[in-house]
């Protein structure tokens, strides 16, 4: 699996392969996270036996999009206790976002954040 992200990566970004190990360490570093990215020659080595297939889009007809928000409530240990003894603590809710193709029915992009009162902005999506 990684190696399949990463492999996806260097198609993306048309990194060389030494280019694709920094970037990907730097990636790691900036969520500090304690990992460090397979060596330039093991993802060469993998890259043969891996088959990676990305979707273009097509220069055919533009599909609608469709996009919807909905809220969501976040159960936690607080929805016993407002059960049992009242509401006496801030509820937490948050706001799922996303635009799907409504021919292919495929998820195009989604956002998942605090359910505050304001306008999203296409460009946030």
């Amino acid at each position: 699996m990684a190696i399949t992200t990463v492999l996806m990566m260097k198609r993306v970004f048309g990194l060389s392969l030494r280019a694709l190990q920094g970037f990907v360490d730097t990636i790691f570093k900036l969520m500090v996270l304690p990992l460090r990215c397979p060596d330039y020659s093991l993802i060469s080595k993998r890259a043969k036996t891996v088959k990676i297939s990305i979707k273009t889009p097509t220069r055919g007809e533009i599909s609608p999009l469709v996009i919807d928000g909905t809220g969501l409530k976040v159960f936690g240990e607080g929805e016993w206790k407002v059960r049992q003894h009242g509401a006496d603590r801030r509820r937490v809710s948050r706001k799922l976002h996303m635009a799907a193709d409504s021919v292919m029915h495929e998820i195009i992009c989604a956002t998942y954040r605090s359910a505050v009162r304001r306008i999203l902005r296409p460009y946030q999506l």
